[in-house]
């Protein structure tokens, strides 16, 4: 009664031209294939069986080399398999929390076992063949580069899709939560290998990992507790993950603010929609402090709004060496974004760049935002790594901001002092030339 095909079988008629298809792609030899049907290899009807065949799904993945999706003949799922890059694309399937989680498993156990994924589909590419000829068929991959960050993106996650039976929710909950676990661990420990086998590496790459809060600590404990190790890494890329507020506040705590982690200059959190103004917070209260070196800071793309915007701008004036922020794709409005035009020095003399682009801000809004760009393209950015003691010994003409209300000295500059700023920028540079060439300075920062 709960067949998954129609009465003329045309299911599995498309699932054996499939295989046959795959196995001439691949030179395989017939009698050394096994197949594993999902529908037929799990029992259905007998609760105790159906749990078992589940929690087997990590061991069928791990078995398997390939993965071919049929793809219905209806006009939908014709055209949505014309155009699809990923598995998640496809109609009737990609939708579908059962389905997601097959892929989900087998992408995961690809990557670990270092493997391409190869997944394909078979179905028609048209609905009528040319002159009443049937359709034709086609066996296409369905991964490309960005396949993986797509079937792990928070809202196409196994857990996330539709189910007939809201019961079966917390199995597939759990069954994606055992993979994720070692996934995840994997990854981590694979950065460490990465970093110790190669001395020049300054990356710590976890982009669409799946990192949680969780997970922060075993990141801090596996590569920034090593001394000469986290002293190498200026770049740490956590975007596209599954991190919050509670990750964030030890992300900055035993990563970001570790002293021993002086050369991390650059900070990439963005598609982590959860991180929210409680994230923001811990993340503008890190910025704030000796030990944080941050230059770089992506917050793309984490559903933010002008509240969370106005709670980093108020930290941004006393960040040590911030000067460049990407908020771009969030939900800022214009109140926030001006917060963080001010706080980063105005239009005139900024000290930050601003990625502002897909925030539903006024034309006026965006306007200040290029004028910010176009100054810092231009020269006038008040070399925040000068601090102000030296700068105030070069620049005696330094004038305050007649609308600060900071009791601390102003960093504004006018342009009568321009020349003079730029020439001390210009005795700093050639001080830190100097300094790159030596083999002994590991750090691109300027010494204040």
């Amino acid at each position: 009664d709960h067949c998954p095909d129609n009465a003329a079988g045309e299911k599995y008629a498309r699932v054996c031209k499939g295989v046959k298809r795959i196995m001439s792609k691949h030179s395989l030899d017939a009698s050394q294939v096994a197949i594993w049907c999902d529908w037929a290899c799990i029992s259905q009807d007998d609760p105790t069986e159906l749990r078992l065949g589940i929690d087997s799904l990590i061991a069928y993945a791990a078995r398997s080399d390939y993965i071919l999706i049929p793809v219905a003949s209806d006009p939908v799922s014709v055209q949505n398999f014309r155009i699809a890059e990923n598995p998640i694309a496809l109609n009737n399937y990609g939708e579908r929390a059962w389905c997601r989680l097959e892929v989900y498993m087998f992408m995961c156990v690809s990557e670990v076992r270092q493997r391409p994924p190869r997944c394909y589909g078979f179905g028609p590419i048209d609905c009528e063949g040319f002159l009443g000829r049937k359709p034709r068929e086609r066996l296409l991959p369905l991964y490309t580069s960005s396949t993986k960050d797509i079937a792990f993106d928070l809202d196409r996650l196994p857990s996330m899709g539709e189910l007939t039976v809201e019961a079966d929710r917390s199995i597939i909950q759990d069954t994606e939560e055992n993979m994720r676990n070692f996934y995840v661990h994997r990854a981590i420990l694979e950065q460490r290998l990465k970093l110790e086998t190669n001395v020049r590496r300054r990356k710590c790459r976890l982009s669409g990992k799946q990192v949680r809060c969780i997970d922060i600590h075993l990141l801090a404990e596996t590569i920034f507790l090593d001394a000469e190790m986290a002293s190498r890494v200026a770049y740490l890329h956590l975007d596209s993950n599954l991190i919050g507020p509670a990750g964030t506040k030890i992300l900055m705590d035993e990563v970001v603010c570790n002293p021993i982690a002086q050369s991390l200059t650059m900070l990439d959190l963005s598609k982590n929609p959860g991180l929210g103004k409680e994230g923001v917070s811990y993340i503008a209260e890190g910025l704030m402090r000796q030990t944080c070196s941050i230059a770089a800071l992506s917050l793309s793309a984490c559903n933010l709004s002008s509240d969370a915007a106005q709670v980093l701008a108020a930290a941004v004036p006393y960040t040590q060496r911030l000067n460049r922020i990407s908020l771009s794709y969030n939900s800022i409005e214009d109140a926030g974004c001006r917060a963080l035009v001010e706080a980063s020095g105005g239009v005139e003399d900024p000290f930050v760049s601003l990625e502002m682009e897909g925030n539903p801000l006024s034309t006026a809004s965006f306007a200040q935002v290029a004028k910010m760009s176009a100054a810092r393209e231009l020269g006038y950015d008040g070399r925040r790594h000068i601090t102000a003691l030296r700068m105030q010994e070069k620049l005696p003409e330094l004038e305050p901001d007649s609308g600060s209300t900071n009791s601390e000295p102003c960093m504004h500059l006018t342009h009568a002092c321009l020349a003079a700023l730029l020439a001390a920028a210009e005795e700093d540079e050639e001080g830190e030339e100097e300094e790159e060439s030596s083999p002994l300075n590991c750090s691109p920062m300027c010494s204040s």
